[in-house]
């Protein structure tokens, strides 16, 4: 027995060869299923990272939104700060304007100017453009008022505003009736 044991070859088999299976539909549907419950199974945590990978996307937009949110109104903080130093440096430029017109009129020549006269000088950066226009407005105060005495030579000279006091348009006015109405009293 023990030399049939030690002799004996082992039978290889040869794979049996399948001709045309027949399946039924119940296997088909074990099949299908089975493939399913695989692919399903791959992609179990597909839905979680989607909501994981969407959630991301949006936080990014946000994110941006609020950049861009923050960089408009940055630009709109700077519009306005530019904006009021526009008009600063225009107040000031008539501040100074003002200011070069004032010291003009503090001259003693312009001391006696009523007001409505000293409105007519206009605003300058150019003190040489306001001084003449002081002058043209003392000018016109003086004809408009007849502002003119004899000296001792009998030439007509004309009076310094210091020499006449008077303060508004309706003094002057009142002045000149009073003038007139004196020279038609005169002549009947």
């Amino acid at each position: 027995m023990a030399d049939d044991i030690s002799t004996q070859e082992p039978e290889i088999k040869e794979p049996e060869k399948q001709t045309n299976r027949v399946f039924t539909q119940s296997d088909v549907d074990k099949l299908v299923a089975e493939q399913v419950k695989k692919a399903v199974s791959d992609f179990a945590d597909y839905g979680e990272t989607k909501k994981q990978l969407q959630q991301m996307q949006e936080e990014k937009k946000k994110a941006e939104l609020e950049k861009l949110d923050e960089v408009e109104r940055l630009k709109a903080e700077l519009e306005e700060a530019s904006r009021y130093k526009t008009e600063l440096e225009a107040v000031r430029a008539e501040h100074k304007k003002a200011q070069i017109k004032q010291s003009v009129l503090n001259d003693t020549k312009f001391a006696g100017l009523p007001r409505a006269y000293k409105q007519l000088i206009p605003l300058s950066e150019d003190e040489n453009l306001v001084k003449e226009e002081a002058e043209k407005a003392l000018e016109e105060f003086r004809r408009d008022t007849g502002a003119t005495v004899k000296d001792t030579f009998g030439i007509k000279q004309i009076k310094t505003a210091d020499d006449i006091k008077v303060s508004a348009p309706s003094d002057i006015a009142n002045s000149l009736r009073a003038k007139l109405a004196e020279k038609l009293n005169s002549r009947k």
